[in-house]
């Protein structure tokens, strides 16, 4: 796993963590599914901290059998657009 994918599956499983699967480190695997969709989407010139939480919404909710209701979302979604605008954006 690169270096992204790994700090991206971080921030999934320490901070929004839809499943309550974070402290269980043989489940840590669990949103790898999604890992490439976020990337890209970070990656891309129009992400912002909105378009990822609304992307984290709608894998929790059409995916994960989360509700509409807030989660840690902007949370992660902060984290991750952090990511995305610091140097090692240069990975996408």
């Amino acid at each position: 796993m690169t270096d992204i994918k790994y700090i991206v599956r971080k921030i999934l499983v320490d901070v929004w963590d839809p499943l309550r699967i974070g402290g269980n480190e043989l489940l840590h695997d669990e949103y790898d599914a999604y890992i490439p969709e976020i990337i890209s989407y970070m990656g891309s010139p129009s992400s912002n901290a909105e378009g990822i939480y609304n992307l984290l919404k709608d894998l929790e909710v059409n995916n994960l059998g989360g509700k509409e209701e807030d989660s840690p979302r902007m949370a992660a979604a902060a984290k991750l657009y952090l990511l995305a605008s610091t140097e090692m954006a240069e990975d996408f």
